[in-house]
């Protein structure tokens, strides 16, 4: 297919006009140190597995902060109520289970990991979710929890996660966030690996892959957590390590495989399975949030419990007094409605707590507000390709997304649309870029937006994005207009 762009004005998210690579391997994360705990602080193998349920009717996002509230328990609809849980709990008194794998697929069918060629990578066995489907006996709206204490060697180490992928116009891929920290549940904790989608386009139940490494300081178990959603549709989550050199790919603590790495479900470690903060918000690390919106907090009991007199909230170094501060059950709820009109847009908040074992707890983070005055549009990005080349009106100039000798480079043409033969534009002659219209995923331009994180997010949630497209009549009859995740393999 021919594309012909006459005008790109942006002020948007990093984009490419392209499609997937075959493997997704993220960079190495160094794990903490003080995470690391003593060989032989863990002695039964296995995962504790817990899984929760929404009712099939109830309408609920498909992203990390859902699957977080959601396991938690505090996940409401929009008129503030709690959405109830339907899946099946457990024997162990938390309501999780014990499994010696993570390879759950929706109805215990195997999975087979594809490249994108449909090679044959790996095939696991597979058994159901643990406590799905539930009372509404239907298979939507879950979230899974799955913690297992990793006896790591010092060094670097490879896993891959799969979960279901979707057509892309289903819009409605699995997804999972991996954590490690001293408590693994800690709200805190470093996300060493999370879904970025590496699937064709137009493809039902795809068993998407990603890798991703950790650096072990010491040798030692390491605390995992792995949070996983599913809206609708397939569903599959599989844990494995991957043999860099050989593409080996085997189940984490199998107990038929000498190789496994082991894992344990439980710890003596007091640190591990004590209390926790459990959510946050604003999010740690947003910005553009309202200069209104309430400072909260969920604390979470573990071997050792929290008592609301023993919590302390601060604001900007000032020790403020919450409007709200309960206890329900095992969670502490701490709720502070912040002066609307302080001046300073950076804020940062120090949460402490002591339990009931005396261990005194501290949590820090930091968000962005809107000041008054501040906010309004602002161009960060414009190419009118005046130039001839992908130099910018405003911002930094467009790359190509295969380099500089790539096909991208080869395939586009600059020139006025009498030139290029392509209609005006309000009947006036206009300079215009070329696209090639190959159909290639290597054929695209990379830009860097310079937009600082908004809209209450860590990424740029609210933009203006402008573009004149001229689209041949004849190709292939699709192709991506924009990509807006930096490593162009996502939906």
């Amino acid at each position: 297919m021919e594309t012909k762009t006459s005008r790109l004005g942006m002020t948007a998210a990093m984009f490419a006009l392209a499609a997937f690579s075959a493997i997704t391997q993220a960079a190495t994360n160094a794990l903490p140190t003080e995470s690391a705990l003593p060989l032989g602080s863990s002695a039964t193998r296995g995962f504790t597995v817990r899984s929760v349920q929404a009712p099939s009717d109830a309408a609920v996002p498909n992203n990390l902060i859902r699957a977080i509230r959601q396991l938690n328990g505090t996940l409401t609809d929009a008129g503030g109520n709690l959405i109830a849980n339907e899946a099946y709990p457990g024997p162990n008194p938390d309501g999780s289970y014990d499994v010696d794998t993570v390879n759950f697929e929706l109805y215990g069918f195997a999975v087979t990991i594809l490249d994108l060629n449909d090679i044959e990578l790996a095939t696991f066995l597979s058994q159901p979710f643990p406590g799905l489907p539930g009372l509404g006996g239907h298979d939507n709206n879950s979230a899974v929890e799955v913690v297992g204490f990793l006896e790591l060697t010092a060094g670097v180490h490879t896993f891959g996660v799969s979960v279901c992928a979707e057509r892309t116009d289903f819009n409605d891929d699995d997804g999972y966030a991996v954590f490690v920290g001293t408590n693994p549940r800690d709200y805190f904790a470093l996300k060493v690996g999370e879904f970025e989608r590496n699937a064709p386009g137009f493809q039902n139940n795809w068993r998407n892959e990603n890798q991703w490494s950790v650096q072990a300081p010491v040798t030692g178990l390491y605390p995992f957590r792995i949070v996983y959603w599913q809206t609708a549709h397939g569903a599959n989550l599989t844990f494995y390590s991957v043999n860099p050199d050989t593409g080996e790919r085997i189940l984490v603590n199998d107990p038929s495989n000498p190789q496994a790495i082991k894992a344990y479900k439980d710890t003596s470690v007091a640190a591990a399975k004590g209390p926790y903060v459990a959510e946050v918000s604003p999010q740690p690390g947003s910005d553009g949030n309202s200069a209104s919106a309430p400072i909260e907090a969920v604390i979470v009991d573990g071997a050792a419990t929290v008592a609301t007199a023993d919590v302390k909230l601060f604001l900007n170094g000032n020790q403020v007094a919450p409007q709200s501060l309960s206890k329900t059950e095992n969670k502490v709820f701490v709720h502070y409605e912040p002066n609307a009109s302080r001046p300073d847009k950076a804020n940062s908040v120090r949460l402490e707590f002591k339990d009931s074992a005396g261990v005194a707890h501290v949590a820090t983070w930091s968000f962005g507000i809107i000041v008054a005055g501040g906010g309004g549009t602002v161009v960060t990005g414009q190419w009118d390709f005046d130039n001839g080349d992908l130099r910018a009106t405003v911002g930094k100039p467009l790359e190509y997304l295969d380099g500089p000798n790539g096909l991208t480079k080869q395939g586009t043409r600059f020139g006025t649309t009498t030139e290029l033969g392509v209609p005006d534009i309000a009947g006036q002659p206009a300079k215009v870029m070329e696209v090639p219209g190959d159909l290639s995923n290597k054929i695209g331009y990379i830009m860097d937006h310079g937009i600082a994180p908004n809209g209450g997010g860590t990424k740029v949630n609210q933009y203006t994005l402008i573009m004149d497209i001229l689209v041949g009549t004849t190709g292939p009859g699709a192709a991506s207009l924009l990509q807006i995740s930096s490593t162009n393999n996502t939906d």
